[in-house]
């Protein structure tokens, strides 16, 4: 499965103040909604939130995986940033500077994992996570991430 359909250059964000990780969330929800406009911000805020509270959603890397099924989203999508200083998730133990947000319908489990496999594959690639922490910009973070899917065929 390929990113380049789920993934929009206005889902990519570089966030320079980032708190806690409910606020990187919460601040995530409200940019997702604005450009996705079926997520309703409060709904996801929630999902995301119930899932971090479940199971750690990061990685000694430093790469969080937030992603929830919400009611009423028809299809999955996708959101990156880079988060400055990194924070921590959850009960996660390290702390994330680079965050992948999955947002799907429900009764779409397959799909969603499919999507979170291909990120985990990605951010395995060799360097990938030097260039896609190295994005200034969420139109840089946008491009090195459409070009480390298409590397990785």
């Amino acid at each position: 499965m390929r990113l380049a359909p789920l993934i929009r250059q206005e889902l990519c964000w570089v966030l320079n103040e980032a708190t806690t990780g409910q606020a990187v969330l919460e601040n995530l929800c409200g940019r997702m909604a604005t450009v996705v406009p079926e997520i309703e911000p409060d709904a996801m805020s929630a999902g995301l939130s119930r899932w971090v509270e479940l199971m750690p959603t990061c990685t000694p890397e430093g790469v969080a995986f937030p992603h929830c099924n919400l009611q009423g989203v028809e299809k999955n999508y996708v959101a990156a940033a880079v988060v400055k200083p990194a924070v921590k998730f959850g009960d996660c133990k390290h702390p994330a500077d680079l965050l992948f947000v999955v947002v799907g319908p429900t009764g779409a489990a397959w799909e969603h994992i499919s999507i979170l496999a291909r990120l985990a594959r990605i951010c395995r690639g060799h360097g990938a996570l030097d260039k896609l922490r190295s994005a200034k910009t969420g139109a840089e973070l946008f491009a090195t991430l459409a070009a480390e899917d298409e590397s990785h065929g």
